[in-house]
């Protein structure tokens, strides 16, 4: 059992992508240095006069993101996808099947899965520098967690 000092160590995390045309492939978002996972709730404002001067809310709609900034590599005929397969799914408006999880998984991790789009893409060239992408998969519908938790 794990101690509950243990820190998750985030190098191990990173975020797959799946294709329509082989929806069950996970490919790993290549040479990330940096991903996240962006939670929120949106909320209807209920505020009235009952409500003695104090703002009142209730909960509507979940929304989520997955966000990455990597190193660009070519990524023709490897098994990781970079910036030329992100350029290629956001120019289709692809949806794809999103992965957060850890880059070496086994049957103990738990995960967190949905459906998604590109819905910002960058790519940085500098002098001096190494070419490095930014990218953001907005969740479409609910993000589960699977595996064992």
């Amino acid at each position: 059992m794990p101690d509950e000092n243990d820190k998750l160590p985030g190098y191990e995390w990173i975020i797959f992508v799946a294709r329509k045309a082989a929806p069950t492939v996970w490919i790993p978002v290549g040479c990330l240095t940096s991903n996240d996972m962006d939670l929120g709730t949106d909320t209807e404002d209920t505020t009235s006069k009952c409500d003695g001067g104090d703002s009142s809310v209730i909960p509507t709609t979940n929304n989520w993101a997955l966000d990455g900034s990597g190193f660009s590599v070519d990524d023709r005929g490897l098994s990781k996808a970079s910036f030329l397969t992100m350029f290629k799914i956001w120019q289709a408006k692809e949806l794809v099947g999103l992965k957060f999880a850890k880059a070496s998984s086994d049957a103990a991790d738990w995960y967190y899965q949905g459906m998604g789009y590109i819905t910002k893409l960058k790519e940085t060239s500098e002098v001096k520098n190494s070419k490095t992408f930014d990218v953001t998969f907005t969740g479409i519908g609910r993000l589960n967690l699977g595996g064992s938790y």
